[in-house]
């Protein structure tokens, strides 16, 4: 970085130099307490000004920093210094686009710096921009083209534009220079994967020509052979050549024969494989699928049985896929009988199995049957109690869940994964305190999940939080998924030169791919839609607050509000048994987290402020896709009332093809409610997009009779549903008095008058406590 000195006298240029010596050491306070008293020799020296708010960001006044910094660009415009630190302090603020802009014009202001221009290409990727990316890369290039990395990063610059012709080119220079480069020769992993990137760039071009010729040129300069193989499947692919293809993939399956991908493709080329061929039990358990009949009858005792002869309890993992079929249940049900009647051994995997089976089928009851015999059985087998707390748990007996699953891990203290799912079981009973120490186990000191980010905990945390209506704290543990995401977005910025140094060009195409699929995450799609409800619930708490303030209380309303205090009472009683906020971890690693929730509470102090909130959720929420259609619609049914009520049609419109696209047999009923609320607010809008949203109207009435009348209704939830979507096409408030202690009718009328724990208070305060207090005295009774 350098800066015009034209202002100042020699003594003045060389504390100049001294204050640029301290910024590149990150000696802030001296830095700034320098450049203050140099400022006072010169104060009209905006470059000394620049440094001044570079040296105040860094310490922490972020505003007053950014702020003297964009005065000090616009008082001196033609200053590549001013426009260099003004980019630095907008880097660290995030904000890249304008970064890249005051780079740009530091770049075409200044002398020539190589640095400057390298990262603000690589900061051009960052933002996508790759028209820019490829300008500045022919700069470098031009500046200094006998290095080698310079010819790489214009080489992707190019493929990145889809200038194949240009990539292609500069590969043939690149590799002359490379040639000729005896003193530092390119490493065999180098030459791997720059050999693979030319197929896979030749393939991209669709120059399947010149693609074919690398593969046989390439073969013996590259040593990953699976990725080799499966490039030259997909070429053969293209080409039509079904027989190379053939002998490709069976080459991949030489490699990883336990890959199913691979049988795939096989059949993809050769629909008529015999892929019985293959003895090993993915195969012969996937084309039990394709069976039927008495073929599926004598394949599948002859595959279970191994099984059973071994004691591998693995067997239920590769016949799920099975369960689509009711024939086969059956088939399968009297299999797993035959076994009862076998040896003691046997005899366990079979009460093992069939406990499996009809939680499979989702008959609990039955399914605790026979896990209990099979642990009256063996009492020694962990995954045993596993299976009976994850029955409990759909039973909804969480406590009695916990305690199981806390067995299985006393079976085994040493091993992590039964140590988390007792874990998730806690959480499940609302037990905080506990899952914290029981986390902690595991975690070596001085360490946290926060650090760690570990987004499975919190996101459970965060769930329990909002069951037991704690906003603050609950809303602080999604705001922390949602930052980690972003910080995911942020470390690529470290990748770009590596990968360009490395010529691991493939993996850098992959990981800009996946990062712009970031968000089609489990865990991010379920803790967005939680979060837009929980700010819901927080609005809906400011306004009626509000409403309260703003008139003479009649005595109905009185005895709302003491209501209300009770309950906010009980609440605050509540949270200091359960020691919420009395995390185990050390109370500045709650401070650094915000783990009360009260910085982000602080900004969010009316409905405008929540609005905004949730609107940075939503747009990012409303562009995601997972492979799961239920995490997704539990999610996406949070934004209905929020699209609804900010009159948003164009979003409403992309919502309701979302819900559509989501719509199980699972959700169906609940799906069609929030479909019929939209198509109602589409029906009623007359603003200027109406045109844009017409293919959207059509007749409630219908839309809805026709649902019923395909539709069996099975549950008191599918009834209340119905009865609110009549409310909905009449025009009238749903007021029915829901009294349910069934969850997923919490789930859906979480209002509902309730004694329900994860809703109101929870009963179980008292066993919770006693939990931690025997847990607290065997630590303390444990030997050091």
């Amino acid at each position: 970085m350098k800066a015009a000195q034209n202002q100042l006298n020699a003594k003045q240029s060389n504390e100049f130099k001294s204050i640029m010596r301290l910024l590149e050491a990150k000696d802030y306070k001296k830095g700034l307490k320098n450049s203050e008293k140099l400022l006072e020799q010169v104060p009209d020296n905006q470059e000394v000004v620049s440094l001044k708010a570079i040296f105040m960001y860094y310490n922490d006044e972020h505003e007053a920093g950014l702020s003297l910094a964009q005065q000090a660009v616009f008082k001196n415009l033609a200053s590549d210094f001013c426009w260099h630190i003004y980019g630095l302090i907008q880097k660290e603020e995030k904000n890249y686009i304008q970064a890249v802009k005051c780079f740009i014009q530091a770049i075409n202001k200044g002398e020539e710096n190589l640095q400057l221009i390298r990262d603000t290409a690589n900061l051009s990727i960052h933002i996508r921009d790759f028209e820019g990316n490829s300008q500045l890369r022919h700069k470098l290039l031009n500046s200094k083209s006998g290095m080698i990395v310079n010819w790489v990063g214009f080489i992707v610059s190019q493929h990145l534009i889809g200038d194949y012709k240009s990539a292609f080119n500069a590969i043939k220079l690149t590799e002359e220079i490379i040639k000729k480069d005896y003193q530092n020769p390119i490493k065999k992993v180098e030459i791997n994967e720059f050999k693979l990137y030319q197929i896979q760039l030749a393939i991209e071009a669709k120059e399947l020509q010149r693609a074919k010729q690398y593969i046989n040129e390439f073969k013996n300069d590259i040593s990953d052979q699976v990725s080799y193989y499966e490039l030259q499947y997909e070429l053969y692919i293209r080409l039509g050549e079904n027989r190379n293809a053939i002998e490709s993939v069976k080459q991949l399956l030489q490699l990883q024969p336990q890959n199913w991908k691979y049988y795939e493709m096989l059949q993809k080329v050769d629909p008529q494989v015999d892929l019985t061929i293959y003895d090993n039990t993915l195969v012969q358990g996937r084309l039990l699928a394709q069976q039927s009949g008495e073929s599926f009858k004598n394949s599948f005792s002859l595959f279970i049985d191994p099984f059973f002869q071994k004691s591998l309890p693995s067997l239920f993992k590769e016949i799920k896929h099975l369960y689509f079929d009711p024939y086969k249940i059956e088939i399968m049900q009297k299999a797993f009988e035959y076994y009862l009647n076998k040896n003691s051994m046997q005899q366990l995997w079979a009460l093992m199995l069939l406990s499996q089976h009809y939680y499979q089928i989702k008959d609990y009851t039955i399914s605790l049957d026979f896990i209990n015999k099979a642990i009256q059985h063996t009492t020694t087998i962990p995954e045993l109690y596993l299976i009976k707390a994850k029955v409990l748990n759909k039973m909804q007996k969480f406590q009695e869940a916990y305690e199981i699953a806390n067995k299985a891990r006393l079976l085994d203290l040493s091993d992590r994964y039964l140590n988390n799912q007792t874990i998730k079981y806690a959480l499940q009973a609302n037990m905080i305190y506990l899952s914290q120490e029981l986390l902690n186990l595991f975690l070596k000191d001085d360490s946290n999940p926060y650090d760690l980010q570990m987004i499975w905990f919190e996101l459970n945390i965060g769930k329990v939080l909002l069951r037991l209506n704690y906003l603050g704290p609950a809303l602080q543990q999604f705001n922390l998924i949602f930052k980690y995401f972003q910080e995911q977005y942020d470390d690529q910025l470290d990748f770009y030169q590596y990968s360009l140094r490395r010529f691991t060009l493939r993996s850098l195409l992959q990981m800009i791919n996946a990062m712009d699929k970031r968000y089609d995450s489990k865990y991010f799609i379920q803790s967005a839609g939680l979060m837009i409800q929980a700010l819901e619930r927080l609005k809906s708490k400011i306004q009626e607050q509000g409403r309260l303030e703003q008139k003479k209380l009649t005595p109905k309303e009185k005895k709302m509000l003491a209501k209300q205090q009770q309950k906010e009472q009980e609440e605050k009683k509540l949270k200091e048994q359960f020691s919420i906020e009395g995390h185990i971890f050390s109370k500045e690693i709650q401070k650094k987290y915000d783990l009360s929730g009260e910085q982000l509470l602080s900004q969010l102090k009316t409905s405008e402020d929540i609005n905004k909130m949730q609107n940075r959720f939503a747009q990012v929420l409303i562009h995601t896709n997972f492979k799961n259609k239920e995490v997704n619609f539990q999610a996406f049914k949070q934004l209905v009332s929020l699209y609804i009520n900010q009159q948003r049609p164009l979003l409403c419109a992309k919502l309701l093809n979302k819900l559509r696209c989501n719509q199980t047999e699972q959700n169906q009923i609940l799906n069609h409610k929030y479909q019929l609320l939209l198509i109602q607010f589409l029906n009623q809008y007359q603003g200027v997009l109406q045109p844009c949203i017409k293919e959207y109207q059509q007749d409630l009435i219908q839309f809805d009779s026709q649902f019923w009348d395909c539709v069996q209704i099975r549950s008191q939830l599918d009834l209340t549903i119905k009865r609110h979507c009549e409310s909905i096409i009449k025009g009238i408030r749903f007021e029915e008095n829901l009294e349910s202690d069934d969850l997923e009718f919490l789930k859906e009328y979480p209002l509902a008058k309730t004694n329900n724990p994860y809703f109101v208070f929870d009963p179980n305060i008292e066993w919770q406590n006693q939990q931690i207090k025997e847990y607290l005295e065997k630590q303390q009774t444990q030997p050091m």
